[in-house]
């Protein structure tokens, strides 16, 4: 029988790397190299259990992310500092002890990841659309651990 955490944390990587696959040939090669190893290093804490690293490091590690991501944003390059951002955010957040905000946080930046790519998705349709997805995912991954936590 398969746990229903393991199940979410299934789920969870696969919507990651769904995420990143979807911006994978516009993400610059060294956070392509850091995805991997983060991402790599996520998924080995989490079906091995050694120390977690300190939820403040992982914190200050992105802010240090962000901070140089929007150091790079200029009128020409807007869009890809960003997204690199985005990439190196996601799998930070997935090294981190995870809990039901934590989820929700890993599912949205995978959500716009993927809506980065799709320009004329900027309609009322995708929106609408967006917010049912986001609304039906929750519930169908997170009401079974609430039920039976």
């Amino acid at each position: 029988m398969v746990r229903i955490k393991t199940l979410l944390k299934l789920v969870t990587y696969l919507c990651i790397a769904t995420g990143y696959a979807s911006v994978a040939p516009y993400v610059e090669p060294y956070y392509a190299v850091s995805f991997a190893v983060l991402a790599g290093l996520a998924v080995t804490l989490d079906f091995t259990k050694p120390p977690r690293i300190p939820r403040w490091v992982l914190n200050c590690v992105s802010v240090g992310v962000l901070a140089y991501s929007c150091s790079r944003i200029n009128p020409d390059y807007l869009i890809e500092p960003i997204l690199n951002s985005l990439v190196i955010l996601i799998a930070i957040k997935s090294l981190e002890d995870k809990k039901l905000r934590d989820y929700m946080q890993i599912y949205a930046i995978c959500m716009f990841l993927q809506h980065r790519l799709q320009p004329h998705l900027f309609q009322y349709d995708f929106h609408r659309l967006f917010l049912s997805a986001l609304c039906a995912f929750n519930t169908f991954t997170h009401a079974p651990c609430v039920f039976f936590s």
